[in-house]
């Protein structure tokens, strides 16, 4: 009988990594099309690279508009007709949100802050100040909102969410992360440290969620994470470039300072992450200990 239940155990893991592979090649599609659509409605000749990777913060906002609209298209297919559930079951559920939210500021202000503030001690980085030219920051701001949403719905919301419906929560907290930093794969200027790091900001992002099944501090931190990186310290976020308020010049080692990928590449990035993952799992296995656990359910989600 042991044996049986094992094994439907692990033929439901298949079947539910299957609805998640499903579910990521229908979204890349939707999400493609979209921008497809959007490329042909400005006109933009697709074989005129040049012109796509040089397109300014308001065009980057369209097209990452259009990319959550077949996000959230692709979401609602798939949790309503065939998960037979609804799309705020994902951690949409409001209860602890502003705390959430402050704390997803707190942690991406310590991480890259802190951060930057050793790397600018230790003489690997400097800072120069450039112009604010406040709208395009607020563009800015907007798209990474947008950004945030798209991915932390889909990786921690849906996929993530999924998986821990047919496995262990931190097996499924690994596979999760492990597919966020193959998004990043083919960023620009990418390397190993900086795929180690975007896997390790994964379970980060995933780690409260395992236990609240809430999206508000993940999308927060993703949010700030990113924001605060290239918008005001104009790190590359990813490999991107980002005009910010500041511009970060590399002055010391690439392993060190995270080179032309901006902090996420660097060793420092990998040293404050580690600790920020402790600290969050340690601090939701606390709140739901059995003494806890009155508290937690009253309090909801958070």
């Amino acid at each position: 009988m042991t044996e049986e239940i094992a094994k439907s155990r692990i033929a439901n893991a298949f079947l539910v990594v299957g609805k998640v592979v499903l579910f990521l090649i229908v979204y890349l599609i939707a999400s493609g099309f979209l921008q497809l659509f959007g490329m042909l409605a400005l006109q933009i000749p697709l074989t005129d690279v040049e012109s796509i990777s040089s397109m300014g913060v308001e065009k980057d906002l369209l097209f990452m508009a259009l990319t959550v609209i077949g996000m959230f298209l692709v979401v609602m297919l798939f949790r309503k007709a065939i998960d037979k559930k609804t799309v705020k079951s994902l951690g949409f559920a409001f209860q602890n949100g502003p705390r959430s939210l402050l704390y997803g500021l707190l942690f991406a202000v310590v991480i890259i802050g802190g951060g930057t503030l050793l790397l600018y001690v230790s003489g690997s980085i400097r800072l120069e100040q450039l112009t604010t030219n406040m709208p395009t920051l607020g563009l800015s701001f907007l798209m990474f909102i947008l950004v945030a949403l798209n991915e932390e719905i889909v990786a921690r919301g849906y996929i993530l969410n999924t998986l821990m419906g047919a496995m262990n929560k931190y097996v499924a907290l690994g596979i999760s992360a492990l597919l966020f930093a193959l998004g990043h794969v083919l960023n620009s200027n990418v390397s190993l440290l900086g795929l180690t790091n975007i896997f390790l900001a994964g379970i980060l992002l995933g780690a409260s969620y395992i236990y609240t099944r809430n999206l508000w501090f993940p999308i927060s931190l993703h949010l700030f994470w990113n924001f605060i990186q290239g918008p005001v310290l104009g790190y590359e976020v990813s490999g991107s470039v980002s005009k910010g308020i500041f511009k970060v010049v590399d002055t010391g080692n690439e392993l060190i300072n995270g080179g032309s990928f901006g902090f996420e590449g660097s060793l420092i990035c990998t040293l404050l992450i580690i600790p920020a993952i402790v600290l969050v799992v340690w601090h939701q296995q606390r709140r739901t200990t059995p003494e806890a656990a009155v508290v937690v359910n009253e309090e909801g989600n958070g």
